[in-house]
């Protein structure tokens, strides 16, 4: 007599090797199964701030001087936020908290183009590199309501919403934004 497959479906392997092939949920430390790490170490704070944290998608140099090369970019208007995000090579998701483009270094000695930048994060070797090259680097500040207009307007003009102020920085931003560093780089 055959057993039939739909009462002891085990795709060929036995309850033991079912059982070791079982893994515990992710927190969870194998042989203390009725104890997660949470509970072990109560005070490591892991991810104790990881609602107020801002994330800043990056963009490097290099990617940016690959965006003017295949004539995604024109280097004649300036480049902000909304210019990168209508390539479709560079998105930002405000939903995701993710806060604006952030300029890395990475590429920076094939950058060679001249033009006037506008992002939310810099390292201080990428607005060398730009500034070198004759261009300028402003860093600017986009409150959630107005990200999400500058990511995407066509979609916010539809709503039929009138265009949102940029608000002022968080204060833990404000050092960053009206700092010594990034007031030199804004006034040049």
């Amino acid at each position: 007599m055959q057993v039939s497959a739909a009462v002891h479906n085990k795709a060929g392997q036995s309850h033991k090797e079912l059982q070791i092939a079982a893994k515990p949920p992710l927190g969870w430390i194998y042989g203390d199964f009725f104890r997660p790490w949470q509970r072990i170490w109560p005070n490591e704070p892991y991810n104790k701030d990881i609602h107020l944290r801002r994330e800043y998608p990056p963009l490097s140099l290099l990617e940016l001087q690959r965006l003017i090369d295949l004539g995604w970019i024109d280097v004649t208007q300036p480049v902000d936020l909304t210019t990168l995000c209508r390539t479709w090579q560079y998105k930002v998701d405000p939903l995701q908290r993710q806060f604006g483009v952030q300029l890395t270094d990475e590429g920076h000695e094939a950058f060679k183009a001249k033009i006037n930048v506008e992002v939310q994060w810099a390292s201080e070797l990428s607005i060398a590199t730009v500034e070198r090259n004759g261009g300028t680097v402003t860093t600017a500040y986009y409150d959630p309501v107005s990200l999400i207009a500058a990511t995407d307007p066509i979609k916010f003009f539809q709503k039929g919403e009138p265009i949102p102020k940029r608000g002022f920085p968080p204060m833990d931003l404000m050092k960053y934004y009206i700092g010594r560093v990034s007031v030199e780089f804004l006034l040049l």
